[in-house]
């Protein structure tokens, strides 16, 4: 993710935050799936898992665009 940041505009420091910020939501979100409480709305639910789900689908994104060659072979390690 720092590389691709970094090729699309990003300064340096920027591109050093972005999979921080990837991480760090994942982070949350698998803390808050984790802790379960009875009094939680519904909605927050949704939305603990909306994040998990995005941060893995940004990660898995940022993977696959670093795989080396475009292949199925080399994409599917990379992913």
């Amino acid at each position: 993710m720092r590389g691709g940041a970094g090729r699309g505009g990003a300064g340096r420091a920027r591109a050093w935050l972005w999979p921080l910020s990837v991480d760090g939501l994942l982070l949350l979100s698998t803390l808050g799936l984790l802790k379960q409480e009875s009094g939680v709305v519904r909605r927050a639910k949704w939305a603990v898992w909306a994040a998990f789900l995005l941060g893995n689908a940004v990660s898995l994104a940022a993977n696959v665009a670093r795989a080396p060659r475009l292949e199925w072979g080399s994409v599917l390690v990379a992913g």
